[in-house]
């Protein structure tokens, strides 16, 4: 989910439509990453072809989709067999800093 304020509108101007559908190739989307990458070359793949997005008023854009990457997870073995693990996936962009 990212906000593009230029596909924003005013509802009242358009018979109360409140969103629309367009192709994700037909609009700006941000350029991610995964956090968590094995290294600089481990980029993630997207398919993007026939990704539809659901775009606001409000100029929010909602996009899911399918994608294919490596990364790492750190892991605990010391209750094993009866351990559990959990891995954090954080996906950014390189305008963003390790903080945002």
């Amino acid at each position: 989910t990212w906000y593009d304020f230029r596909l924003s509108w005013n509802p009242d101007d358009y018979d109360d439509l409140d969103y629309i559908e367009l192709p994700l190739t037909e609009i700006w989307r941000p350029e991610l990453i995964l956090y968590e990458r094995l290294s600089k070359h481990s980029d993630v793949s997207f398919q993007t072809e026939t990704d539809i997005v659901k775009v606001r008023n409000t100029g929010k854009v909602e996009w899911v989709t399918i994608a294919s990457t490596r990364t790492f997870c750190s892991i605990c073995v010391k209750n094993f067999p009866k351990d559990k693990h959990t891995c954090d996936v954080t996906f950014t962009t390189w305008l963003h800093q390790d903080n945002e």
